[in-house]
């Protein structure tokens, strides 16, 4: 009897130890999230361009915001962040904000969950809104698109001129005109064409957003979207 129980203790020690074994070993971590998030008046894809961000009417720079979506990673573990100016760690909160000038950028972020870290870049540019309509009109020439460009074309032309000597109200008119004819005057029943649409109309509001008045004691740059995990 007392062999037996022995040996019953002793298979019952092995299966703990196997159960605790896969408990704590055996699974892979689950790494840090590795997708930025950014809000702000552009898009991850202006036309063709990555990540390009629009300063409000004549200011210098945008705020931008920044987060990975969430501050615990799939595991639930809490996540650790250090957001980098050049080599200086400037904040190490889930979310980061900071102002951007005209120009090339670079975001450095390192996230980790103390097992692995990412060690994240990501390139950004900040443009003006005379810049982003002068981008949408070289985009309106290049695409090889002939037919009924040339109804397409004044609105813009004009639109920047009115950027141009800061007469908003005319950039924003001829713009919304833009919107609303460019679905009439290309082919939206095709691939190509529907493509063509979204992508112009995108830019087209996102111009106009840009060129809106700052209202007194709101923010000083447009409402940013931040798209969802």
């Amino acid at each position: 009897m007392i062999r037996f129980h022995l040996l019953f203790l002793a298979r019952m020690s092995g299966v703990f130890a196997l159960a605790t074994d896969a408990a704590r070993g055996d699974t892979t971590n689950v790494p840090p999230p590795s997708k930025v998030f950014i809000g702000g008046n552009g898009s991850p894809d202006f036309l063709g361009f990555t990540n390009v961000y629009l300063t409000r009417r004549v200011q210098k720079t945008t705020t931008l915001e920044f987060h990975l979506g969430s501050d615990h990673d799939n595991e639930g573990e809490l996540l650790s962040f250090f957001w980098y100016e050049g080599d200086t760690v400037v904040s190490e909160f889930p979310r980061f904000t900071n102002d951007y000038p005209h120009g090339l950028h670079t975001l450095h972020v390192r996230v980790s969950d103390n097992h692995d870290m990412n060690d994240l870049r990501v390139p950004l540019e900040v443009i003006s809104p005379l810049d982003a309509v002068r981008r949408l009109r070289a985009d309106l020439e290049l695409t090889g698109v002939r037919e009924n460009i040339a109804r397409l074309r004044p609105h813009l032309r004009v639109a920047e001129r009115a950027i141009q000597h800061r007469v908003w109200g005319v950039a924003q008119r001829r713009l919304q005109r833009f919107d609303a004819r460019v679905s009439v005057y290309i082919d939206a029943n095709s691939e190509a064409g529907a493509a063509l649409v979204e992508r112009w109309e995108e830019v087209a509001r996102r111009i106009i957003q840009s060129i809106q008045p700052v209202r007194r004691g709101g923010p000083a740059n447009p409402t940013g979207v931040f798209p969802v995990p």
